[in-house]
């Protein structure tokens, strides 16, 4: 089997699908760590474009990225780099994906619905409780240590 064939193979094996939002970038920033190279990659707004180095701009503009801001700490070694913003770009969650995690929806998840919004507030007996139950038991320790 020649090298090639391998190379493909291996390659279909290995794809990594890179959420993107409306704007053609990540949906969230991202560290990428490969031995000694670390990537952070953060969303940009419409219109940056890729400011990247080396293998990250060459790997987010193959991905499909077209805004978002890069930095490369570490390592000065393009494979290393390379891995590092594989590792980051793999490691990137859609809202969908984690919406899905949470049990919720997608407007649940960025506070859309008022559901959600007047559920996050606890009831204040619930509220009370839980602190009369940590003076309570601060008070015991207390009581336990003096005596």
């Amino acid at each position: 089997m020649p090298a090639t064939t391998k190379a493909v193979a291996d390659a279909k094996r290995n794809l990594v699908q890179i959420p993107l939002s409306k704007n053609e970038t990540i949906p969230h920033s991202v560290v990428g760590v490969a031995t000694s190279a670390t990537v952070i990659i953060k969303p940009a707004g419409e219109g940056t474009g890729v400011i990247a180095g080396g293998a990250t701009r060459t790997i987010l503009e193959l991905g499909g990225v077209t805004n978002v801001l890069t930095k490369q700490l570490g390592s000065n070694s393009l494979l290393n780099n390379a891995r590092a913003t594989i590792s980051g770009l793999a490691s990137l969650r859609s809202p969908q994906e984690v919406a899905k995690l949470r049990g919720k929806t997608v407007r649940q998840l960025f506070g859309l619905d008022e559901e959600t919004s007047t559920s996050a507030i606890l009831h204040p007996s619930s509220h009370w409780h839980h602190l009369l139950f940590r003076f309570a038991s601060a008070f015991f320790c207390f009581v336990l240590c003096v005596f």
